[in-house]
């Protein structure tokens, strides 16, 4: 009986690794046959939160922010137009016709230098602003990928666990059936029920995952109604480890985050410069012209 108890446990996981290889073998078949022409693809994916997505238009929306700050800070201020009336008669039935009478306009000339320092740090804010964008449309193509990849992985998990939960089922039915022909001590077949309920646990939290993964993508692309929708596509069966060590690629010296770091630390020196310029007072020139209520006369 203990034979035959340790055989009817090695058929088992003989029959376990059989389903998952069938699993694997069944993915390659997908992935050589014919796509679903209703499956979403990764680069659709892409493009969908690209189109979508409510940050990018806020970053976008900031950098247009940024581009009218930048044209406002090379500008002269406005100048300002001035009216006063002096000298008017309090008493004696006095209008005003009998004061002085003047109209002017006056114009603040900022301090040399000043203005420079303003453009160019206006400048160096749309180049900040510019690369928070572009690092914003990267890290959504990042999570997209990363989503839709745990999304296929999620689902070849739960295929592989529902193989094995039947698996376990037919295995604990045929371990009852052998006990109640007295084949089996009752040991074996609550082994094999206990193992049933473990796949069978283990189903539901791959199931569970995978609504989840599902979920989060459909999130990101802005578009929930497509989170039931298919996939097209297959993992990698094996990794590549020659991304672990490769050399640092020359292209993230352009990287938006460095990109952004720099144009931050650029800005950030401009505005300690002019900083400095502001214990310098700005220069007010003005023009103005009237007339002296009593006589008339111009002035």
């Amino acid at each position: 009986m203990k034979h035959g108890v340790s055989l009817s446990r090695g058929r088992s996981w003989l029959v376990a690794a059989w389903v998952v290889a069938g699993a694997l073998g069944s993915g390659h078949a997908r992935e050589a046959g014919q796509a679903d022409p209703t499956a979403l693809s990764l680069e659709e994916a892409v493009r969908l939160a690209l189109l979508t997505n409510p940050s990018l238009r806020a970053a976008g929306g900031r950098v247009e922010a940024a581009s009218g700050r930048a044209f406002q800070a090379g500008r002269w201020s406005n100048p300002e137009l001035e009216l006063s009336a002096e000298d008017w008669p309090v008493s004696g039935g006095g209008s005003v016709d009998d004061s002085k009478q003047t109209i002017g306009i006056v114009q603040t000339l900022p301090f040399p230098g000043k203005k420079p320092l303003d453009r160019r740090a206006g400048g160096m804010e749309v180049r900040l602003s510019e690369a928070q964008l572009a690092l914003r449309r990267t890290e959504i193509v990042r999570d997209v990928k990363a989503a839709y990849a745990r999304v296929l992985a999620y689902e070849r998990l739960a295929a592989v666990s529902a193989e094995l939960a039947e698996v376990a089922e037919s295995t604990a039915a045929t371990a009852r059936k052998r006990v109640e022909h007295g084949a089996a001590p009752l040991q074996e077949q609550l082994r094999a029920e206990v193992q049933s309920e473990q796949t069978r646990t283990g189903l539901i939290a791959q199931q569970r995952d995978l609504a989840t993964a599902r979920l989060d993508l459909a999130t990101l692309l802005g578009r929930p109604e497509l989170r039931e929708v298919p996939l097209s596509g297959a993992l990698r069966e094996v990794p590549d480890s020659g991304l672990l060590t490769a050399a640092v690629p020359p292209q993230l010296a352009d990287h938006p985050s460095t990109v952004a770091a720099r144009a931050n630390l650029e800005r950030a020196r401009l505005e300690q410069r002019r900083a400095r310029l502001e214990a310098y007072p700005d220069v007010q020139v003005g023009l103005a012209g009237g007339r002296i209520g009593e006589t008339g006369e111009s002035i």
